[in-house]
Parts: C-alpha cells; sequence; structure tokens
C-alpha cells in the first residue's frame, strides 16, 4: 500500500504548525511580562531601540523579539521605510489571554532568566 500524500501533507502541516506555536509561547510571555506589547500598543509604531529604552530592556534582544513576533504575525512593520518602525498588530491590542502560554509552555519554567536577560544583556 502506498504512502497517502494528501494525509501526509495534512500531517506534516499540523507538525509545523504545532511546532510554530510551541516555540512562539515563550516569546509572547516575554513581550506580555515586560511591557512589550502594551508599549507598542501606548506609544504607535517604535524602533527596536525606542522600544528597549522605554521598557528598560536591551535594544538586542528586543530587535530580536520584533523579528520572531513579525514573522508570527504579532507585530507589524514597514520594510519599504527608512526607518524601520514595528507596530502592535491591532488584533493583539489588549488581549491578555497570552499568558495562557505559561500553563502551555515547558519553557515557562526559564522565563525569570530569559526576561532577565532581556533587561541585562
Amino acid at each position: 500500500m502506498g504512502v497517502n500524500q494528501d494525509k501526509l501533507n495534512e500531517i506534516v502541516g499540523k507538525f509545523v504548525t504545532e511546532l510554530g506555536a510551541s516555540m512562539q509561547g515563550p516569546a509572547i510571555i516575554i513581550g506580555e511580562q515586560l511591557g512589550l506589547y502594551k508599549t507598542l500598543s501606548a506609544h504607535g509604531p517604535l524602533t527596536p531601540d525606542e522600544l528597549a529604552k522605554k521598557t528598560g530592556t536591551s535594544e538586542r534582544y528586543v530587535r530580536e523579539w520584533l523579528a520572531g513576533q513579525a514573522a508570527g504575525g504579532y507585530v507589524n512593520y514597514e520594510a519599504s521605510r527608512p526607518v524601520r518602525e514595528w507596530a502592535q498588530n491591532e488584533v493583539v491590542v489588549g488581549l491578555s489571554p497570552f499568558l495562557i502560554f505559561e500553563l502551555v509552555c515547558v519553557e515557562a519554567s526559564d522565563l525569570e532568566l530569559v526576561c532577565s536577560e532581556f533587561i541585562f544583556g
């Protein structure tokens, strides 16, 4: 019996989706706990340096966090602008169910350390 290619593609697609969600969970928690989402929402589009200064975090880590959040669709940016500014995705504004990720993320046990690295570099 041959492999059902449609079923295989469905399973692989589900796996990739689940893997992406599990990897994004800790980053969402970091954004919530460090006030990155709230700051973007309150101040509009910001550069990574501006967001880091307003939240007392490391620009390098914030830049990487923003790139991951943009890839996941949680923040938006306009790549054609001379200065890359990032804005809170309007769908995400004001939502706190992100904290549910804490219940499902095994990595959450290291969250305090990771948040500390964001602040102190």
